[in-house]
């Protein structure tokens, strides 16, 4: 798991530099290059659990039932990036009871479109599958775009089955 530097290497566009006459071409946001990394059953193509049968939420301090339990990349609040099962969240829902979870998190709001620009958005989570709630609670979050990939500044929502989810964009930056 990334909690440090988490450089994809040769990124492509804007620079930082990293050191004396070095450059990488991440943006000079500090959390572009500091943050953990959300990959374990994110994908809204995956079901209400993960392959051990359990139904995931993004918060510290449940206790693992019988049928529920802590998602275990989820650090609390802080900054994200999605890597493997997904590089991005949704700006629609996915429906209810995907991502190993029952109530998907979406971006209900745009992406940035300029690297290091900061956007803040609104992070819904749906809770039925008949289009009546699919924003049945929400959170206030903020997406970095960081050249090549988005990172998520997300709060730990206060009650479990509550997650965050992503999908896979092949050219999630036109790269």
């Amino acid at each position: 798991q990334c909690t440090v530097q988490c450089n994809d290497p040769a990124p492509i566009g804007g620079t930082t530099t990293e050191g004396p006459g070095t450059t990488t071409g991440i943006p000079n946001n500090p959390e572009c290059s500091n943050h953990s990394v959300l990959d374990y059953y994110r994908n809204v193509d995956q079901g209400s659990q993960d392959g051990e049968g359990k139904t995931l939420c993004d918060h510290v301090d449940f206790t693992s039932g019988n049928w529920w339990g802590p998602s275990p990349d989820w650090n609390g609040t802080g900054w994200y990036r999605f890597k493997g099962s997904g590089n991005m969240m949704p700006e629609k829902t996915p429906g209810y009871g995907h991502c190993a979870t029952r109530n998907t998190g979406w971006v209900n709001g745009s992406h940035p479109t300029t690297p290091g620009q900061t956007v803040d958005v609104t992070i819904c989570f749906d809770w039925d599958n008949a289009n009546e709630r699919d924003c049945w609670k929400s959170i206030d979050a903020k997406i970095t775009h960081c050249n090549k990939y988005f990172v998520y500044y997300l709060q730990q929502y206060e009650f479990c089955i509550y997650r965050y989810c992503a999908i896979v964009i092949d050219d999630i930056l036109g790269v």
